[in-house]
């Protein structure tokens, strides 16, 4: 019987001590208690636990930490009329859970301030701005000084403008520049330049805080007078241009695509029947891009298209009616292949606005 014991009480303890043994470490939540809210918030902590926060109210982050584990939480988009403020966003779990206040405002308009330089005759003009999801942005501006044509950029970051950096320099001629911004930090910028008599395409690329030396895209061109060549981004750094230029026997609309840091060739996008200027281009974010121009056929003013999809541009689209004179077009696309292209169309005794969709 005390064998019996013995051994019943040594199995016993050695449960008890397996049991202790596989204990599950307590873990803890992130919480944050948002207000001011007006459209979704999205938080991320430590860079990969993502939050959303549509409305005023109480959450958490799904994923819980062990004590002592840190904590890092960062808003990662925001509508783009709010400024949003946290409290409490870093700091280390100390057996207890984790508060996290997020307060949202409305933006108000800040007073002007002048960003040229105003001692400089004539001064600045063609000023394209672009802004990043997290609230900085750049502006561009071409600036006379002393018969010497410059294009000065400069970068809103941390609640401040940045100091001027010079992109380009001519004393021939430059100007109608074109802006767009890719991942936080990115832009390229575009621009017509005369160089040796000639007129050529140029580009520069913003990255670390620095722009790239200008270098040649396109050229020699023959392009129609204040028709500024076409850009824009995506946040994956990809890029189209389209420009108008005449080879011989009439303007045609060109672009190339900017993937994996460098160019594509230039390609004609339009179907050689007719004239083209003043493109727009639009781009989505997995790739897919529209363009739309001013076409000129016998007499009358059109507005075609084409779309770039599965790895080339699927040719010349006339989107506009054969009713009035239609002009100067402008374009965007969604992520979902939707499209959409607006012109304003010239009808006898009135002018007016229209649009035309496109679902991929």
């Amino acid at each position: 019987m005390t064998v019996r014991l013995f051994v019943f009480a040594s199995m016993l303890g050695i449960l008890l001590l397996a049991g202790c043994g596989s204990q599950t470490p307590a873990t803890y939540a992130v919480k944050v208690a948002a207000s001011g809210i007006d459209g979704p918030v999205v938080l991320r902590n430590n860079a990969t636990d993502t939050l959303t926060v549509p409305a005023d109210g109480a959450y958490a982050f799904a994923k819980k930490l062990p004590d002592g584990a840190a904590y890092q939480v960062e808003v990662s988009e925001r509508p783009f009329f709010r400024n949003c403020t946290l409290s409490g966003a870093s700091g280390t779990i100390q057996a207890m859970d984790a508060e996290v206040d997020l307060a949202c405002a409305a933006k108000v308009w800040a007073g002007a301030q002048e960003l040229g330089d105003p001692g400089s005759a004539p001064g600045a003009w063609s000023h394209p701005v672009a802004a990043w999801p997290n609230g900085d942005a750049v502006v561009v501006w071409q600036q006379n000084q002393g018969g010497v044509y410059r294009l000065y950029a400069r970068v809103f970051s941390g609640g401040s403008w940045g100091a001027a950096q010079q992109v380009a320099e001519s004393s021939e001629g430059l100007g109608l520049p074109a802006l767009a911004t890719g991942s936080a930090g990115r832009a390229l910028l575009v621009w017509y330049e005369e160089v040796g008599g000639q007129i050529e395409l140029r580009w520069s690329k913003l990255s670390g805080g620095s722009w790239t030396l200008p270098a040649k895209l396109a050229g020699p061109l023959d392009v129609p007078g204040n028709a500024p060549p076409a850009l824009d981004m995506n946040p994956n750094d990809q890029a189209v241009v389209a420009w108008s230029q005449n080879p011989g026997g009439g303007y045609r609309i060109y672009a190339r695509r900017f993937t994996g840091g460098a160019w594509s060739s230039p390609v004609v996008i339009d179907d050689g029947t007719a004239q083209g200027i003043y493109p727009a281009v639009a781009l989505a974010a997995d790739g897919a891009a529209l363009a739309a121009w001013q076409r000129f056929d016998a007499g009358q003013y059109y507005v075609s298209a084409s779309r770039f999809q599965s790895g080339a541009w699927q040719g010349e689209e006339v989107v506009s009616g054969a009713f009035g004179s239609q002009t100067l077009p402008s374009v965007a696309l969604n992520g979902n292949g939707r499209g959409l292209v607006a012109w304003w169309q010239i009808e006898p005794g009135a002018t007016s606005v229209y649009v035309a969709t496109y679902d991929g």
